[in-house]
């Protein structure tokens, strides 16, 4: 019916490959959520020393105004926040009422589920009075 050469059958199953590959990637693209952008964001604190401050573009408008009290936020003041889901903020939750406040965040680290990298991405988001 249709006789093509080598390179010509090559050639068909090089496009066929490459239109295949970015189909795939446009609906693994459509599947999973996008991730918020961060810009990192030159700011003075209280002393006036510059830091860097992260912050997340279309996160940082989910977030409540200012730092959520690790101490006193509800499950859902918690899942407001990039990185803690239903689970994580039912177990930081659970751990405040069975271990008692927080005094430091780095105490969240004992939370399961809550690793360095995880701590590293919510703790600008938290506080504690």
């Amino acid at each position: 019916m249709l006789n093509f050469t080598r390179a010509e059958k090559g050639v068909i199953l090089f496009l066929v490959g490459g239109f295949l590959t970015g189909y795939g990637v446009r609906i693994y693209r459509e599947r999973i959520e996008p991730l918020p952008v961060l810009a990192a964001e030159a700011c003075a604190d209280s002393s006036g020393i510059i830091s860097e401050r992260m912050v997340a573009g279309e996160a940082a408008a989910a977030v409540p105004a200012g730092a959520v009290d690790l101490n006193t936020a509800s499950q859902a003041d918690l899942e407001k926040i990039p990185g803690i889901g239903p689970v994580t903020a039912d177990r930081i939750i659970l751990y405040r009422e069975s271990k008692g406040l927080f005094v430091t965040l780095d105490e969240l680290k004992h939370v399961r589920g809550i690793g360095e990298k995880t701590f590293l991405k919510i703790a600008p988001y938290l506080k504690i009075n």
